[in-house]
């Protein structure tokens, strides 16, 4: 049986869109589902803000011990812990970056992206061959588009707007967010230049 079968007799009776692109490394044989098909990255574009975080580091750009005052301004609502912590604390860019990956804490992964840079992730990306991966939004972009509101900057006042619509369920299914579109934080499950 090919790799191709396998993948799809794998995925022949789950329900949802799966975007899947698989090589065995011994053979080179490769078998892929919607490949090429844009996917709303959610929380996964924490990964290439951690990537280009970590190169930065290694080009001693930007030391992980480096104490981040966290304040009130830095709130993002949903997943997270510094959300509870705030205002006032002191944390590593390596504390940060450990709660963006572990709990998906959105506080941490904004100010990480705010000291490194979309377009720098976006550069790292093409660099590394992953050329289908577009970063555009914070997660407090994100969230103020997921609810209907234009992105915008920070106020406690618009942070509890944020989290009364989604409690009420006012969501706007037609914002970018829900978007197969590079103007989106989106990704492939196909890289250009597959590694070996």
């Amino acid at each position: 049986m090919s790799l191709q079968d396998r993948l799809e007799e794998v995925l022949r009776d789950a329900s949802g869109t799966f975007g899947v692109y698989v090589k065995h490394l011994e053979t080179g044989e490769t078998a892929a589902i919607n490949e090429n098909r844009f996917f709303q990255a959610a929380s996964v574009f924490k990964i290439p803000i951690l990537a280009a975080l970590y190169r930065d580091v290694h080009l001693g750009k930007v030391n992980l011990q480096e104490r981040i005052r966290l304040e009130e301004a830095d709130l993002v609502n949903g997943s997270g812990i510094f959300k509870e912590l705030i205002p006032g604390i002191d944390v590593t860019i390596k504390n940060l970056a450990t709660m963006m990956v572990i709990v998906s804490d959105n506080v941490g992964t904004d100010k990480i992206l705010r000291i490194i840079g979309k377009e720098n992730v976006n550069q790292y990306m093409k660099e590394v061959g992953l050329n289908n991966t577009y970063i555009r939004f914070s997660c407090w972009e994100l969230l103020c588009s997921c609810v209907g509101l234009p992105p915008q900057g920070f106020s406690l006042e618009l942070y509890h707007e944020i989290n009364r619509r989604f409690k009420n369920g006012e969501i706007d299914y037609n914002s970018i967010v829900f978007q197969e579109s590079i103007d989106n934080n989106v990704t492939t499950a196909f890289k250009v230049d597959p590694i070996v």
